[in-house]
């Protein structure tokens, strides 16, 4: 369907001073972003295909005309155990998601009615509107929908409506205008790669990360500005290359592909080495006594050849550890916790 890439991205949590701060300079009449008097940055249906990959096909989607399809929007309404449609919420259409482990066409339909809950709009009481119904009748047609189109006017009408009532709750596309000024607005110490679709490069960790990058400079919009990604080739997007998430780089050469596919894996390691330590600095003195916790650390050791242990014994290990032999003799129990953290960056 040309969503599939979706699975991979890794955003949990937002900028919320860089959200607020897009919000406020973003102009819905032109649709621009507006870094300073002299830099703006024009958003457009190529942007959306770009951050998220999205199919721009030549349907429009209403989302007024949603209850149209009256047949199935009673049949999903139908799966759930409410009197009315307005009383289901964003959880229990990811319940059936997950319920659906044979991945039919239920399955697809709850993914896309959550996907539009959570990255296009939204209601702030969490009840779902699946403004996107009458697109789900034939799945296997999705992709002449514009759903491209329909996130920028989302994000247009959101705009407006937060502007006009006091700017107190943003139901819009929030994350896609973040994702948009991040790639456009370039900033020394920032090195994520440039690949389509955008949205898997970068995580809510690194995007926290480039938010201190300019507070620390004491406002926003003090990167550089940068043209847009080139969009691939038509074939390119066809479902069977963009389910597969085919990236296509920035600069086209097999070398800079290689370099951006390298940052990407050593920025994931990195991620991980820091979750790992912020895991051990948060473990109480008790639990860093125990010998489960001493036990992890001898696996951290040998999976990822970081000598967290100074010293192993084949008497120590749990019976699922095999040790290497070029590590010297010791004990579990005398594997110093306090210490461990120093090893991670």
């Amino acid at each position: 369907m040309g969503f599939g890439h979706l699975l991979e991205m890794r955003v949990r949590f937002l900028p919320t001073q860089m959200a607020y701060w897009l919000m406020e300079n973003f102009d819905y009449k032109t649709s621009e972003l507006l870094i300073d008097d002299n830099v703006k940055i024009k958003v457009t249906e190529d942007d959306v295909c770009r951050v998220f990959g999205f199919p721009k096909g030549g349907e429009e989607i209403n989302r007024f005309l949603y209850s149209a399809c009256n047949a199935l929007s009673m049949q999903w309404v139908s799966l759930f155990n409410v009197r009315h449609r307005d009383n289901i919420k964003i959880k229990a259409v990811l319940d059936k998601m997950l319920g659906e482990v044979d991945g039919g066409p239920w399955f697809k339909r709850h993914f896309l009615i959550a996907m539009q809950f959570s990255l296009i709009e939204s209601y702030p009481n969490g009840t779902v509107h699946p403004f996107v119904m009458r697109c789900l009748e034939d799945l296997n047609v999705v992709r002449k929908w514009n759903w491209a189109g329909y996130m920028l006017k989302a994000l247009i009408q959101h705009a407006q409506s937060w502007a006009d009532n006091g700017k107190k709750i943003f139901c819009g596309p929030i994350l896609f205008l973040v994702l948009v000024y991040v790639d456009r607005m370039h900033m020394e110490g920032s090195n994520v790669p440039r690949t389509i679709p955008i949205c898997v490069n970068w995580s809510g960790s690194e995007l926290l990360q480039r938010q201190k990058l300019e507070v620390d400079k004491k406002y926003f919009g003090s990167g550089s500005l940068r043209g847009p990604i080139p969009l691939p080739a038509i074939e390119q997007l066809e479902p069977a290359n963009v389910g597969r998430n085919v990236a296509v780089s920035f600069e086209q050469s097999p070398e800079s592909l290689l370099r951006s596919r390298m940052l990407k894996i050593s920025r994931e390691i990195g991620e991980k080495a820091r979750f790992l330590k912020s895991v051990m600095l948060e473990a109480s003195v008790e639990h860093r006594r125990s010998l489960v916790f001493k036990e992890c650390l001898v696996t951290c050791s040998l999976i990822s050849g970081i000598r967290l242990v100074e010293n192993l014994t084949e008497s120590t290990q749990s019976e699922h550890i095999a040790a290497p032999t070029e590590v010297p003799p010791a004990t579990v129990a005398n594997i110093d916790t306090q210490n461990v953290c120093s090893f991670f960056p």
